[in-house]
């Protein structure tokens, strides 16, 4: 009986066994799947050559504030909060490779245009639930800029087909650009741009 059962074992054994190294490298791969393509995407964002420019003018759209968000602390806060100020609103997840790879670019133009007038708001998508590995994700990489999630639904207009996605609204609550896709934003045009909008309230009361 024991031979049989044996028989048996090397037969499952002979098919299993062309399987179990491609089987393993696969596991790993998907382990660390996120990881390595944002590494991949990061090296085609920043290894090719400059460009100073951004999104192009979008036609003119309000910006819907009526939503919260929450801090990663839990902290309830009424969009309605940022009005009056230059919003920059991107939308990203921590499964997400090309929002990964563009967040240190977004570090960069955040440390270059911090003004009271400029508001930065790295909104999350990733689900409720994970609330604590986007906290962990955020302090691993030591990114500074402030990190928000949703409060209940987004409005329409943040209901993007893909991430990232990111919206720059003006004082007045106008979505000034709109970028979909991956971008360096650590560039003088988008920095101007920013610094451009902050001054613009003043410049219209002179």
């Amino acid at each position: 009986m024991a031979s049989v059962n044996n028989s048996g074992f090397e037969r499952i054994w002979q098919v299993l066994k062309p399987w179990l190294f491609p089987l393993f490298i696969g596991s790993i791969f998907f382990a660390f799947a996120t990881p390595i393509r944002a590494t991949l995407y990061k090296i085609i964002l920043y290894a090719r050559p400059g460009d100073d420019t951004y999104a192009a003018p979008v036609k003119e759209e309000a910006f819907d504030f009526s939503f919260s968000i929450k801090d990663l602390q839990g902290n309830k806060i009424p969009f309605e909060a940022f009005r009056g100020k230059v919003l920059f609103v991107n939308l990203w997840a921590t499964w997400c490779p090309p929002c990964r790879a563009e967040m240190p670019g977004i570090e960069a133009l955040y440390n270059r245009v911090k003004d009271s007038n400029i508001q930065f708001v790295l909104l999350s998508v990733d689900d409720d639930s994970d609330r604590g590995k986007v906290r962990r994700y955020i302090e691993k990489n030591q990114f500074t800029f402030p990190v928000y999630m949703s409060y209940g639904n987004l409005p329409q207009q943040l209901r993007v087909p893909s991430i990232p996605t990111t919206f720059i609204v003006d004082k007045q609550g106008n979505v000034v650009r709109k970028k979909e896709g991956m971008t360096n934003f650590n560039t003088g045009a988008y920095v101007k741009l920013l610094e451009d909008l902050a001054r613009q309230e003043e410049n219209t009361i002179r």
